[in-house]
């Protein structure tokens, strides 16, 4: 929860970025043929996020990819 002081709202420190390694990625693109990377380097607050990132930075989902921290 936000704490409020003095009329500003601070937010919680949030973690540090990591980067990992993303490799393997197999992207669900419905049978289109678009030009994605087979890997990539990702920075997020953890490895949950990772799929978050690459759709955010693509444009496309992912169903499977192999992560490793940096």
């Amino acid at each position: 929860m936000a704490a409020v002081q003095a009329g500003h709202c601070e937010e919680p420190p949030r973690a540090a970025e990591k980067s990992f390694f993303v490799s393997e990625i197999v992207w669900d693109t419905d049978d289109e043929t678009p030009d994605l990377p087979h890997e990539t380097v990702v920075r997020c607050d953890s490895s949950d996020d990772i799929a978050d990132a690459l759709s955010d930075a693509h444009g496309w989902l992912v169903s499977d990819f192999r992560a490793e921290p940096m």
